[in-house]
């Protein structure tokens, strides 16, 4: 879960579910503009099981694996916006199966 800071152009990592070898530790702040985050929503593309193809300039995609990309927006009563997202990095095999 994030909290996107519109007015500084940040993305803050409030919690995080570490698995297999991606690890985004929480605390951690990136620049809004380089998030796949923002692309998602600037394209309305809130899924993508092939995010080297289609974002090829992220740089932190590339730099962290990601190939599987799930998001969701959360806007809270108050207005501030949270980001909702789950990330899966190659290999798949890190994907357990429940059934």
């Amino acid at each position: 879960m994030t909290k996107v800071d519109l007015d500084a152009r940040l993305q803050h990592i409030l919690y995080a579910r570490n698995s297999c070898q991606m690890q985004i530790p929480e605390g951690l702040s990136v620049p809004w503009d380089e998030t796949l985050c923002k692309r998602a929503i600037e394209e309305n593309c809130l899924y993508s099981d092939n995010v080297p193809a289609r974002w090829p300039e992220c740089t932190a995609a590339r730099a962290l694996d990601i190939t599987t990309f799930l998001s969701t927006p959360v806007h809270l009563p108050d207005g501030t916006f949270l980001r909702n997202a789950l990330r899966h990095q190659s290999p798949p095999a890190c994907v357990k199966r429940t059934w």
